[in-house]
């Protein structure tokens, strides 16, 4: 999945490095575009996280569903909520599918980080 935007162990290791810990940066200048410029963000994305923690099939299809429900419930933009989500999950303004990221992340770590509140703080 990261591999086709990865082309050099220092991509592997900064951009990836979500992936593999929990102990990884966030870049401000996605924290500012995808996170402080929609500050309903801070609500909603906590809101999501409660959400997909009672889904038992937490696969593509079924994660596209909810979240666009949840994305037509708020009378958004999916990509404001995607790209919010990414920003929360891998630190990133930019990267892979997202629904490919919460699957591949699953769903303790992604309901994790999407309650977190550490990055609004920055």
């Amino acid at each position: 999945m990261i591999r086709q935007r990865f082309f050099t162990l220092k991509d592997f290791s900064n951009q990836g490095r979500a992936f593999f810990s929990e102990d990884f940066d966030f870049d401000q200048a996605a924290i500012n575009k995808n996170l402080k410029k929609f500050p309903d963000l801070q609500t909603w994305l906590p809101e999501l996280g409660s959400r997909l923690e009672t889904v038992e099939d937490f696969t593509h299809d079924n994660l596209e569903t909810i979240i666009k429900q949840f994305t037509e419930e708020k009378s958004t933009k999916m990509g404001v909520i995607m790209n919010g989500a990414r920003t929360l999950l891998t630190g990133l303004a930019v990267g892979p599918s997202m629904l490919a990221v919460f699957e591949t992340l699953g769903k303790e770590k992604s309901v994790r980080r999407l309650k977190s509140q550490v990055v609004w703080n920055q």
